[in-house]
């Protein structure tokens, strides 16, 4: 199913008992309300796997930039991350999470588990 995270997910809080999200966070306006949503809709014990480009990689930046140069287009990645900057974003929505990276390091990803209770507000 394609969303756009801009908006709010179209389920029930606590409806779903994963959510999987491939290279499209970056793309989010707002990419905190994006793990808002997905930890909303997550029961409690319910994983959300999030990957996307790691912009602290100087080989993710060389890839990125040849792929200008093929393509002729820039990257269209209005929120990139850190692995710095992607922890702080997701600590802010789940205490049980892990970041790593895959692809010959041109992607990183995160696993965070929902832990019961109610929703925690976003924290600036």
């Amino acid at each position: 199913m394609q969303l756009d995270f801009d908006k709010p997910l179209p389920f029930s809080d606590c409806s779903v008992d994963a959510a999987l999200s491939i290279d499209a966070i970056e793309h989010s306006t707002d990419p905190r309300l994006v793990l808002a949503e997905l930890r909303r809709v997550l029961r409690p014990g319910g994983l959300a796997i999030v990957f996307t480009p790691p912009y602290d990689s100087v080989r993710w930046i060389l890839a990125e930039r040849l792929h200008g140069l093929v393509t002729g287009r820039p990257a269209d990645h209005i929120s990139p991350f850190t692995r710095e900057s992607l922890e702080w974003a997701v600590s802010r929505h789940f205490d049980d999470y892990r970041i790593g990276r895959t692809n010959a390091n041109l992607t990183m990803y995160v696993l965070a588990r929902k832990a019961g209770g109610p929703p925690r507000e976003p924290t600036g």
